[in-house]
């Protein structure tokens, strides 16, 4: 039995940085565009990366700076998604 073929479905796929951000700034009732302005960037830039586009080091940067994020702890997230979704490749 291999473990890691017989959870793959079952456990949910890790979301990287983009949801744990979205649901800090949803609960402190900040909205992207008010994010993206404190921010100093284009809201669309904060959208891309809220839809799927790789976490930036500026964007990380900028994330620590103006809410505390951790930027090993964002990384590390973006990290795991990525690992998750080599492994499903992997499988057959």
């Amino acid at each position: 039995m291999n473990l890691n073929k017989d959870l793959i479905g079952v456990l949910s796929a890790p979301s990287g940085a983009a949801s744990i951000v979205k649901r800090k700034l949803n609960k402190e009732g900040i909205n992207a565009s008010t994010a993206a302005h404190k921010m100093g960037i284009n809201p669309s830039t904060l959208s891309r990366f809220f839809n799927g586009t790789d976490l930036s080091i500026s964007l990380a940067a900028k994330l620590s700076h103006h809410f505390g994020f951790d930027i090993e702890m964002l990384f590390n997230l973006e990290a795991l998604k990525k690992i998750h979704a080599a492994k499903k490749l992997n499988i057959d």
